[in-house]
C-alpha cells in the first residue's frame, strides 16, 4: 500500500503542474474546471486518501506523501477512484502480462501495436 501512496502523491504533484501550465496558457475553462481522476488498484490506499481510519496501520508513511489527501482531495481539486486490478492499464509498464491484456491495456492507452 506505501508504494500506491507515494504514486499517488507524485502523479497528483504532475496533476497540478499540468493544471498550472494549462492556466498559465489560458487554456483552462473557468466555468466547467476539469478535475483529473486518479485510479488505483489497491482499495486499502483508495481508503487511506478518502478517509484516516487508518492512520494506525500507516503512521509509517511520511506526511509528504499525503499530499493527495491533505491538500487535493480537500479543495476538490482530484478524484481518487478504485479501479480493478486486470482493468489497470498502468500494469503494462510494471508487469509481465499475456499477450492478450497487453494488447488490451495498449489499445487503453492509445499505444499502437
Amino acid at each position: 500500500m506505501e508504494a500506491e501512496i507515494m504514486a499517488g502523491s507524485e502523479a497528483g504533484k504532475n496533476a497540478m503542474w499540468l493544471e498550472k501550465l494549462t492556466s498559465d496558457l489560458n487554456e483552462r475553462d473557468a466555468t466547467n474546471p476539469f478535475i483529473p481522476t486518479l485510479y488505483c488498484d489497491n482499495q486499502s490506499a483508495v481508503q487511506l486518501f478518502h478517509d484516516t481510519k487508518f492512520h494506525a496501520k500507516v503512521k509509517h508513511i511520511e506526511l509528504r506523501y499525503m499530499f493527495v489527501r491533505n491538500d487535493l482531495l480537500r479543495e476538490n481539486r482530484i478524484k481518487v477512484m478504485h479501479i480493478d486490478g486486470k482493468n489497470q492499464p498502468a500494469d503494462i509498464f510494471t508487469k509481465q502480462l499475456p499477450l492478450p491484456n497487453f494488447l488490451r491495456h495498449c489499445n487503453t492507452l492509445g499505444i499502437g501495436v
